[in-house]
């Protein structure tokens, strides 16, 4: 009878044992649990914190973009198309007329359809095939479509063409704006279907692509 009611205690104290070791394991997750989650909380807030810094930085940066380059441009509606055509004052009025600038719309108060135009005129066709931008030393060559005219004994080439993020070869790429944009030297030969020419950007041209780039993206568009 002694050994039966020494062995129900061993038998209660183990199980009291066991139980108290797992409250102890229990509580010990929970302390841990509660760290992890305490932690995450302020990787969280730090985070957000970060964000909200980087875009006030942001936001007082592209005001600052838009005070400075919003004189350079005139906006022009067209009810046609139904957007409104941000192109710089100093571009050339007409197509026969030597110029490279870069332009885009507003549609619904948004930046879209960022565009590249090329302008070449003379007294002699060319029938441009492609061009060589060298760029501070970085040859990049472009093919877009070339539309031509004519009329008292001069001749006019130019495309005008959408700026994309990426595409073919023929396209105008988002990275060829950008390296003119901040170039020093930009440098171009138009190759013809039998003569090429050389040009020269002016340091003006260089800046008003810049200044299109810029202004482009502080207002929110993108490519």
């Amino acid at each position: 009878m002694r050994n039966f009611i020494f062995y129900v205690f061993i038998a209660t104290f183990t199980l009291s044992l066991s139980s108290c070791e797992d409250s102890t394991a229990k509580q010990q997750k929970i302390r841990e649990k509660a760290i992890r989650d305490s932690i995450q909380r302020r990787e969280v807030f730090v985070r957000d914190s970060i964000a909200k810094v980087e875009a006030a930085e942001k936001e007082k940066k592209n005001a600052e973009i838009i005070k400075k380059y919003k004189n350079l441009f005139t906006e022009k509606f067209d009810e046609f198309r139904d957007v409104t055509w941000v192109q710089p004052k100093n571009m050339p009025k007409y197509r026969n007329r030597n110029g490279v600038y870069a332009y885009f719309a507003l549609q619904d108060n948004k930046p879209t359809n960022f565009r590249f135009v090329f302008q070449y005129f003379d007294d002699d066709w060319l029938f441009i095939k492609s061009m060589i931008f060298n760029i501070d030393g970085e040859n990049i060559t472009i093919s877009p479509k070339m539309e031509r005219d004519n009329g008292s004994g001069d001749i006019w080439e130019w495309c005008d063409a959408q700026v994309l993020s990426s595409g073919y070869s023929d396209d105008i790429l988002e990275s060829f704006i950008k390296k003119i944009a901040y170039a020093k030297t930009v440098k171009i030969r138009l190759n013809g279907s039998q003569y090429y020419d050389t040009r020269t950007m002016t340091a003006k041209q260089i800046e008003t692509i810049k200044a299109a780039y810029e202004y482009y993206l502080a207002l929110g568009g993108t490519f």
